[in-house]
């Protein structure tokens, strides 16, 4: 039964990480149509100017120009790759928690007298799209047995802080700060939920 609840647990807290990885993914998403749009209008400018529509400003000026339309193409590039390994580290947590829920099934399953698993809300453990009971359930006959200690072993091992925070790290942190200072009462709402 400790075991159970140990999986529970696991699985709460991959769904809290889960959760914070989409918020930082939206974050850098808005961060990533911000320096877009910025960059789109200062190529018009330069483009503007190039034709000889606005009138013509120093080299100083256009060097200037041109130094932030390169930072900001490198900030752009920098984001896109932390949104992929957000992305990625999204993925890896659905996994884990497919895992974990299939678990747990099978340890109710066989400890449980067959009874169907209950989650922590109350709430049968089903698929969130099908409505159903996870593939382990389903197929529970043909089930090879296997260590479900040593299964967790493994998955706790494997599960270090440090695992998930290549992916956070990744994250450009100045973006982050300057969306959290911009919009600080939807920050907190949000870190509510």
């Amino acid at each position: 039964m400790a075991e159970v609840s140990n999986l529970k647990l696991k699985f709460a807290n991959l769904e809290r990480q889960k959760m914070e990885t989409e918020h930082r993914l939206r974050i850098s998403q808005v961060e990533i149509d911000h320096l877009t749009k910025s960059m789109q209008t200062t190529q018009r400018q330069v483009q503007m100017q190039q034709h000889g529509q606005v009138p013509s400003i120093d080299q100083n000026e256009l060097t200037e120009l041109v130094s932030k339309f390169r930072q900001r193409t490198g900030e752009i590039e920098q984001l896109r790759m932390a949104v992929q390994q957000l992305l990625n580290a999204n993925e890896e947590k659905n996994m884990q928690i497919d895992t974990l829920r299939s678990l747990v099934v099978e340890q109710q399953m066989r400890g449980g007298g067959g009874k169907y698993p209950v989650g922590a809300n109350g709430s049968e453990l089903t698929d969130s799209v099908t409505g159903q009971l996870p593939r382990s359930v389903s197929g529970y006959d043909d089930v090879v047995d296997f260590d479900i200690n040593q299964q967790l072993r493994k998955l706790l091992t494997e599960d270090t802080p440090g695992d998930f925070m290549p992916a956070s790290s990744s994250y450009p942190e100045g973006f982050y700060y300057g969306v959290q200072q911009q919009q600080p009462l939807r920050m907190a709402q949000t870190t509510r939920m």
